[in-house]
Formats: structure tokens, sequence, C-alpha cells
């Protein structure tokens, strides 16, 4: 069994146990922990089907940027849509 201990916002912690599963992603411009998918609407093409869909790459808080209040872009999609801050 793993355990962590993870700050809480009052200062305190939490210790958090799991019995295993999978490890954290890593972000895919780096190699820290990705906290958050990028939540951009794509579209997939096929042949004769149209499908939407979200980027969904993992990312750290560095690689990213919030847009409103719980959606995120990539750094990829940031600059697509003209989002992306140096």
């Amino acid at each position: 069994m793993t355990c962590e201990r993870k700050p809480m916002p009052n200062g305190g912690y939490v210790i958090a146990c799991t019995r295993g599963g999978r490890k954290p992603a890593k972000c895919r411009w780096c190699e820290q922990h990705a906290k958050l998918l990028c939540d951009q609407s794509v579209t997939i093409e096929s042949e004769d089907v149209e499908m939407k869909a979200t980027c969904d790459a993992p990312f750290c808080e560095r690689h990213g940027v919030g847009i409103g209040n719980r959606k995120h872009l990539c750094k990829v999609c940031a600059i697509k849509a003209d989002k992306w801050r140096e």
C-alpha cells in the first residue's frame, strides 16, 4: 500500500493511501506530474464519419492555461486559440 502526505489549503495535511493502480500521468512537455487534461474541442474526421471529442493532452500547470472557471488548454491548443502567454 502506498501512502502520500498531501497539503491542504488550510495549512494542514491529509494522508492518502492507495493499493496501487496507475501511475500518475506525466506532462506531455516535461517530466512533471500532469494535474490537468486539455478541454479544447477537436473534430476527428474519418472517410464518412465526423466525431467531436476533447484534446485530453495531459499537462502540468506550467504548460497550459486556464480559460474561464473550469476549462484548461494545453500549450498547443492555447497557441492555436491565441490564448498562450509567454
